[in-house]
């Protein structure tokens, strides 16, 4: 019976789950939720100087506006190659004719 009672004892004494309940110990709070109180947002200081955005609109119309420019400039270089490859066979065209002629 006495070893009984030791065994008892001792497994009790070991959980503490159990020791807790036997003695009404309250299990004690975390700061798991405490909310930390933080200083309140401010204004930089230099706020005043710093660039407004640019509305999305605006920036579209200038992107539209280089892309119109880029295709412009390629339009331009084929005119320019087109034009100087039709000028050099009106150049072979005219030496075919006059050897043609001799």
């Amino acid at each position: 019976m006495f070893i009984l009672l030791c065994i008892l004892i001792f497994s009790f004494n070991s959980c503490t789950s159990i020791k807790n309940a036997v003695t009404g110990k309250k299990s004690e709070n975390s700061d798991e939720f405490l909310i930390k109180k933080k200083n309140p947002l401010i204004l930089p200081p230099d706020f005043d100087d710093l660039p407004e955005p640019t509305d999305e609109e605006t920036s579209a119309e200038k992107d539209d506006i280089n892309i119109e420019e880029i295709i412009g400039i390629y339009n331009d270089d084929e005119n320019q190659q087109s034009s100087e490859s039709s000028s050099s066979e009106s150049t072979e065209q005219y030496v075919l004719d006059n050897i043609s002629t001799d």
